[in-house]
């Protein structure tokens, strides 16, 4: 009887060894899909900012041309408007590429759900074995 029952304690053993690692099997495969889907993502937002640049580059150059323009009609050189307008400009340009670089974080990109349901399955494989 002690042999049967140690079989079968193996047994479970070994059963739960195997669908633990078929579950990290699913695990890593959805991880995978999660940051496929992630960077798919990305890839689109990218591309939409991208084409809104190319647009807005054109508008702020005519902006910029229009402040220069305003300026010298309002009494100042040609060449000191532009120097205003070019200082105001890399003032705001310097102030929007730090905000963005806060947002290009890395971890942005992690397959958060995922790691969250590893984690949990791995607290259930312990208990269960345990």
């Amino acid at each position: 009887m002690p042999a049967e029952h140690s079989r079968s304690i193996l047994g479970v053993a070994g059963e739960a060894m195997a669908q633990a690692a078929d579950l990290i099997r699913v695990e890593f495969r959805l991880a995978r899909a999660e940051l496929a889907e992630k960077i798919g993502s990305l890839r689109t937002g990218a591309a939409f900012v991208v084409a809104g640049a190319v647009f807005l580059i054109g508008a702020l150059f005519l902006l910029l041309q229009w402040a220069v323009v305003a300026l010298v009609e309002a009494g100042l050189s040609a060449a000191m408007a532009t120097f205003m307008v070019a200082m105001a400009s890399c003032l705001i340009g310097l102030v929007l590429i730090l905000a963005g670089r806060q947002k290009l974080d890395p971890s942005a990109v992690l397959p958060e759900r995922t790691l969250n349901q590893i984690a949990r399955d791995g607290a259930m494989a312990k208990e269960k074995l345990l």
